[in-house]
């Protein structure tokens, strides 16, 4: 899915969050939490009953990196859960794309027909 990345506010706040859309993120927030820069984001899912699901990453557990597009890529993997729908587990990549882990399955299914491109976004997301 294609996210949108918000301004901060002038005063370097999260803009108001009731006109944020899934797959919209704002960073990178200074100071999160005491540690690492972060990056708050609505998921690009819906919630089990329709609400958008709201989560914050920061480091030294992720990795934020400025992309010459104007986009952030985070790494390592972010994982959610909501307690209807179950775990969401993915990661943000340059160009402003959500990318969702697919089962392990799948993976070693496109691997086995010679596809090496699942290998390569397991490594990276984890």
């Amino acid at each position: 899915m294609k996210g949108r990345r918000l301004p901060l506010t002038k005063d370097g706040k999260i803009p108001a969050m009731r006109r944020w859309k899934p797959g919209d993120y704002c960073g990178p927030l200074r100071g999160t939490h005491g540690v690492g820069p972060g990056l708050r984001f609505c998921l690009p899912i819906l919630g089990s009953d329709g609400e958008r699901l709201f989560g914050t990453v920061h480091g030294p557990q992720h990795s934020i990196r400025e992309c010459p597009d104007g986009s952030l890529e985070v790494r390592g993997s972010i994982r959610f859960y909501d307690r209807q729908r179950g775990m969401w587990h993915g990661w943000l990549d340059e160009g402003h794309n959500w990318n969702e882990v697919e089962d392990l399955e799948a993976y070693i299914r496109r691997a086995e027909a010679g596809d090496e491109e699942p290998v390569r976004e397991l490594l990276e997301a984890s």
